[in-house]
């Protein structure tokens, strides 16, 4: 399932992160880093993932990849909504080469109509929720990063399990895990 692969994919992120636990108190990870963290877990650890998963299970592989370039784009914009970021004129053209790209991709059969799959709705869904990981993980920059991403990860891990416990998703049996 979607989000039980959410789950697998963040809960090893996690694994890999925990000798950052030692440093956790040097990370300086306050309360007000709560609600940025609390933004990028479940945007980028819970919500892009498992769209991500979906999506690529109902689309073809040239279009889910080439769709993933979009995340830059939708970083761009956010960053310069958000964070005042300067975005100059070829940055700009950079940007619309990248959008058109993405539109022609998506045209349906060679015509003139734009044709969006459910599946690559939910690649540009998570390509936009890594969007925003991106530009709220900013907030983060000043904090030991190691203890970020054990933060993020377990927080995107342990909500995803529940998800997908919650909905009764499948789960790969412990020979596939392992192998």
């Amino acid at each position: 399932g979607a989000f039980a692969t959410a789950a697998l994919l963040y809960a090893g992120a996690a694994l890999v992160s925990l000798p950052a636990l030692r440093r956790w108190r040097d990370a300086g990870l306050r309360r007000a880093d709560a609600p940025p963290l609390l933004i990028v877990s479940a945007a980028g650890a819970v919500l892009a993932p498992a769209a991500l998963a979906w999506g690529l299970a109902h689309t073809t592989a040239v279009t889910g990849s080439l769709l993933l370039n979009l995340e830059a784009v939708f970083t761009v914009v956010l960053a310069w909504l958000i964070h005042d970021e300067h975005v100059g004129a070829r940055v700009g053209a950079a940007l619309l080469l990248m959008v058109v790209g993405g539109a022609l991709l998506v045209l349906e059969g060679g015509g003139s109509q734009l044709a969006l799959s459910p599946g690559a709705l939910a690649v540009l869904a998570a390509t936009f929720c890594w969007a925003i990981d991106n530009t709220f993980t900013r907030l983060l920059a000043d904090r030991d990063a190691s203890a970020v991403v054990l933060a993020k990860a377990s927080l995107g891990a342990t909500v995803s399990a529940s998800v997908a416990l919650a909905l009764q998703q499948p789960w790969p049996d412990l020979l596939h895990l392992l192998g």
